[in-house]
C-alpha cells in the first residue's frame, strides 16, 4: 500500500465508516455476547483492527487483546491509544497462534475486502484457535438492503464483493462452528417511520429492502452442535441484542419524527420570520423615502434660509448706509439750528441797539409805505 493510498484512505475510513465515537457507541451492542464468554484473563484477536474502537471496548472491560492490520496509519492510531497491534497479515499471524489459545476472533468490516479463498482460511483459522466454547464474530455490510448492495458497498475501493448473509454463514458453519447465527444491524432510521400495522406487507417488504439493517454479523460459536451447555447462554444474548437494537430503532424513530416536528415548526417559525423580515424591509424603504423627502425639504430650507440671510445682510447694509446718512442731517440739523440761534441773539442785540431805537419807526413807516402799495 503506498503512502499517498494510506493517507487517502484513513481520511476515506474517517469521512464514510463514521466519528470514532458513533462506531464505539455502535460496538457496545455485543456486549451481551462478551458477558457470556468473558473470564480472568480472557484473550482475544481483532483482525483488520482499523481505527481500534473494538480494542479499546475489550481493553477496557479487562480484556488481553491485540489487534492485526496492515495499514500504517491506523496502526499508529491504535499504538498513540496505547493498545496493542501488530503490522501482520490476518491468515500468516493466526497460523503463527497456538491451537485453542484464544476466547475471541473477531473481524469488523473486513471479510468483504478478501478474496473468497482467504475468508475461507481465516475462518477455518479462527475455529482452529479458539478454545471450546470461543467465540467468533465476523461483521460486514449486509447486501439485503438493496441501497447497500447497490451502491454504499461500492463506495469503499478495497472492497471485493457483497457476501450475503446465507453465505458467510454457510461458510462459518463448514468451518465447524456448531452454533451459528446472523444478527441484522443498524437499519435506517426510516424503517420504523415507514412501517405500521396497516402497512401491507409487499410495502412492508419494500421498505424493508430499501431501508433495513445496513449490516450484519455472523456469530459463530465453538462448541461441538447447539446442544452444547453454552449455546442457550449466547443465543440468548442474540436475542437480547435483537431485541435492544428493535427499540431502538422505534426510539430513533421517535427521535426523527420529533426532529421532523421541529423541523417544520422551524420552517414556519422562519415563514414567520421572513414576513417580518418583509414588513420590516417595507416599513424601513418608507423611512427611507421619507427622510429622502426630509432631506430634499432640508435643502429646500437651507436655500430659502440662506437667501434670507443675503437678504438681510442687504438690509443691514441699507440701514447702516441710512443711519450715516441721517447722522450726517442731525449734524446739518445742529448747525442750522445754532446758526439761527446766533442769528436771533444778532437779531434782539439789534433791536436793543441805539440805532435800531432811533431808524425803527422810519423803517416801521417805509414797511407799511410798500405794503399799501
Amino acid at each position: 500500500m503506498s503512502a499517498r493510498f494510506a493517507s487517502f484512505y484513513a481520511r476515506f475510513e474517517d469521512k464514510f465508516r463514521g466519528a470514532r465515537a458513533v462506531i464505539c457507541a455502535r460496538l457496545l451492542e455485543y456486549v451481551p455476547l462478551l458477558q457470556v464468554i468473558e473470564r480472568d484473563g480472557a484473550s482475544a484477536v481483532d483482525l483488520g483492527c482499523g481505527r481500534g474502537e473494538w480494542l479499546e471496548l475489550l481493553r477496557d472491560r479487562g480484556w488481553r487483546a491485540h489487534g492485526v492490520d496492515l495499514d500504517d496509519q491506523m496502526l499508529a492510531r491504535c499504538t498513540a491509544l496505547g493498545l496493542d497491534v501488530r503490522r501482520e497479515d490476518a491468515v500468516a499471524h493466526l497460523r503463527a497462534l497456538p491451537a485453542a489459545s484464544l476466547d475471541l476472533v473477531s473481524g469488523f468490516h473486513v471479510v468483504e475486502h478478501l478474496p473468497l479463498d482467504v475468508l475461507l482460511d481465516v475462518v477455518a483459522e479462527a475455529r482452529r484457535v479458539l478454545r471450546p466454547g470461543g467465540l467468533a464474530i465476523f461483521e460486514t455490510p449486509n447486501p439485503e438492503n438493496l441501497q447497500v448492495g447497490a451502491h454504499t458497498f461500492y463506495l469503499d475501493p478495497t472492497h471485493v464483493r457483497p457476501l450475503p448473509p446465507g453465505l458467510l454463514s454457510f461458510i462459518v458453519q463448514e468451518a465447524g462452528f456448531g452454533l451459528v447465527d446472523v444478527l441484522r444491524l443498524h437499519p435506517y432510521e426510516e424503517l420504523a417511520l415507514g412501517e405500521s400495522a396497516d402497512t401491507p406487507p409487499a410495502v412492508a417488504e419494500s421498505i424493508r429492502r430499501l431501508f433495513g439493517p445496513q449490516d450484519y454479523a455472523v456469530i459463530g460459536l465453538n462448541v461441538a452442535s447447539a446442544a452444547d451447555p453454552l449455546a442457550e447462554p449466547v443465543s440468548t444474548a442474540i436475542e437480547r441484542i435483537r431485541r435492544d437494537g428493535a427499540a431502538t430503532t422505534a426510539t430513533h424513530a421517535q427521535r426523527l419524527a420529533a426532529a421532523e416536528q421541529r423541523a417544520a415548526a422551524a420552517e414556519a417559525a422562519g415563514r414567520e420570520a421572513g414576513d417580518r423580515a418583509g414588513r420590516a424591509e417595507a416599513e424601513a424603504q418608507r423611512l427611507r423615502e421619507a427622510f429622502a423627502a426630509a432631506e430634499g425639504s432640508r435643502a429646500r430650507l437651507d436655500a430659502e434660509l440662506a437667501a434670507l440671510r443675503g437678504d438681510a445682510q442687504g438690509v443691514r447694509q441699507e440701514r447702516d448706509a441710512l443711519q450715516v446718512q441721517l447722522d450726517a442731517h442731525r449734524v446739518l440739523a445742529r448747525d442750522a439750528l445754532e446758526r439761527c440761534d446766533r442769528a436771533a441773539a444778532e437779531l434782539d442785540e439789534m433791536k436793543n441797539s441805539l440805532l435800531w431805537r432811533a431808524g425803527g419807526p422810519a423803517y416801521r413807516g417805509l414797511r407799511s409805505l410798500l405794503r399799501g402799495k
